[in-house]
């Protein structure tokens, strides 16, 4: 039967599984449908809630599935049964089928039944112009109730944080006092989310039932989209003649120097989980694979509780042979563009589930190469009121704000921030030496900025905002590599030294954490929502 609003007649009333308002009431009188037999319910053959339309009128069909919302009446029960993102209503006869009633929201069930049209759409179910006369439930396995997160209720929209405007102060209502304001204002919510990764009651009860919480629409979107996205980058790459590698994970020393590496022992050796594949993809490269692509787990030991940040994340990386530097920032952007038109032409549904609990705006992006120099970079910064160093790294407000300008700019969520300066890149990054910096320093004393010059053949893409991928040309001098090494403190395989001491190709690649890629993507603030199992600074709760 149809689904139709009777405010008028019947007041609103609570769902008995989840007390929650339906505010959707449903009216209908008991079915005549033709009597079906035995034999017709036990050949009954298996379908998808999605493949069934108005056009399968008639036929009997068996789902199987959760039961996602239950509405009982007198005579009858109005049951909505779900796969995955799609949904369909079950109409069930209390006389015929009187122990329907005492199924639990979230069981595992089994149904047989007659399909037949709506004599109206029934909007809250994505099967709206058909639904099941019911004749036979098996429940499967049964959920216990009360549930400790109501599955039906994910999908309601998660509002985005309302932010203050800044407050402007007599005889400074320059540009740079508002951007300033601006900062702090950004600088205060990152701060409060911060905080309430800490202690924030739904994040742990969805880790603790992390299997009811992967359940949501939402979460069916995004995971859909991550596998998407290692689908599209595989695809992107094998077909410019990439081969994919499995690199080890349990490395020798720090490889790639700092203190954020996780030790653990290999029978009497001292060894790390790996940070990314960096030394094993380059020699690959160097061992004339030319093209190598890995699809991986990273470990970083970060004591940072923070939106971006994880422990554990899956690395999407690729190295490869070039000619010049500048193949590689237009190669990672081709690779984004092929990306993005994929995910945009083949996952719409999965977008729109996700959108649905957290609206966001569809990313931005054209088939231009927005390439922008770390110092003309600082100098857009400069023009906002935001003195940025030319010598460090930018930093997150910085970081977003530079974002919103290129975007007000040149209309796109995409863009490579190239150049970056050396100090703030890996010991594996080439310099760039232009002829007028040879010799030269910033600061007096600075032996490294006169040994390597100031900047790096290093970039980065950002996307809304926010970095996503690391890239660089490599070192291949052994000596100058030597030296880069020894002045970060990394320990790096001899085996890696020696790859360059027999003829090396001039080569570079990328990295990408897939969780924040995903992200980013789908306009979310936080990485740990993209991870099914995230790891971060805190408890693990599964």
């Amino acid at each position: 039967m149809s689904e139709i609003e009777t405010k008028e007649k019947e007041p609103e009333v609570k769902d008995k599984e989840s007390g929650e308002v339906t505010g959707e009431l449903l009216q209908t009188a008991q079915p005549e449908t033709p009597s079906i037999s035995t034999e017709a319910i036990l050949d009954a053959k298996y379908v998808q809630i999605k493949d069934l339309t108005g056009a399968d009128e008639g036929k009997i069909v068996r789902i199987r599935g959760f039961l996602h919302i239950k509405r009982e009446k007198k005579s009858f029960c109005f049951f909505v049964v779900r796969q995955e993102i799609y949904t369909i209503q079950l109409f069930v006869d209390n006389i015929k089928l009187p122990e329907a009633k005492k199924i639990t929201v979230e069981s595992f069930i089994d149904i047989v039944g007659l399909l037949t049209k709506s004599k109206q759409d029934i909007k809250s179910c994505t099967a709206h112009d058909v639904e099941i006369q019911t004749e036979l439930i098996t429940v499967v396995t049964s959920a216990e109730s009360p549930l400790p997160i109501q599955v039906n209720q994910l999908a309601i929209p998660v509002a985005a944080p309302v932010k203050k405007p800044p407050k402007k102060e007599k005889g400074k209502s320059k540009d740079k006092e508002i951007e300033k304001e601006k900062e702090i204002e950004k600088e205060k919510e990152e701060d409060k989310d911060e905080e309430k990764l800490d202690n924030n009651p739904a994040l742990v009860t969805s880790l603790t039932f992390r299997s009811l919480d992967l359940r949501s629409q939402a979460n069916w979107g995004i995971f859909r989209i991550s596998s998407a996205i290692c689908r599209l980058f595989r695809e992107f790459l094998t077909a410019n003649d990439f081969i994919e590698i499995h690199t080890p994970k349990l490395c020798p020393g720090r490889s790639e120097g700092g203190a954020n590496c996780f030790e653990l022992k290999f029978f009497d050796q001292v060894a790390t989980l790996a940070q990314s594949p960096q030394i094993y993809k380059q020699m690959c490269v160097c061992g004339g694979l030319r093209r190598v692509f890995e699809i991986a787990p990273a470990f970083r030991a970060e004591k940072a509780n923070t939106l971006r940040h994880l422990c554990e994340f899956t690395s999407l990386d690729f190295e490869m042979e070039i000619t010049q530097y500048e193949q590689l920032p237009i190669f990672a952007l081709n690779m984004f563009r092929f990306i993005f038109d994929g995910l945009n032409a083949q996952c719409k549904p999965e977008i729109a589930a996700v959108r649905q609990q957290y609206p966001a705006e569809d990313l931005v992006y054209d088939s231009t190469d927005h390439i922008i120099d770390f110092r003309d970079a600082c100098q857009i910064l400069k023009s906002a009121g935001i003195e940025q160093d030319p010598l460090e790294d930018v930093g997150t407000e910085a970081e977003r704000l530079l974002g919103k300008l290129i975007k007000d700019q040149r209309k796109t969520d995409i863009y490579v921030l190239s150049k970056f300066p050396l100090a703030s890149r890996a010991f594996y990054t080439q310099p760039d030496v232009p002829d007028e910096e040879k010799g030269t320093g910033e600061s007096e004393g600075s032996k490294e900025k006169e040994r390597f010059g100031k900047y790096g053949l290093a970039f980065d893409v950002e996307l809304r905002g926010e970095e996503i991928v690391s890239g660089a040309q490599r070192i291949i001098d052994v000596d100058l590599l030597k030296e880069r090494a020894q002045a970060v403190g990394a320990t790096i395989p001899q085996s890696y030294i020696d790859a360059f001491r027999y003829g090396a190709p001039l080569h570079g690649g990328i990295g990408v954490g897939l969780e924040r890629l995903t992200g980013k993507f789908l306009g979310l603030n936080s990485a740990k929502k993209c991870s099914l199992f995230p790891r971060f600074y805190g408890p693990m709760y599964c």
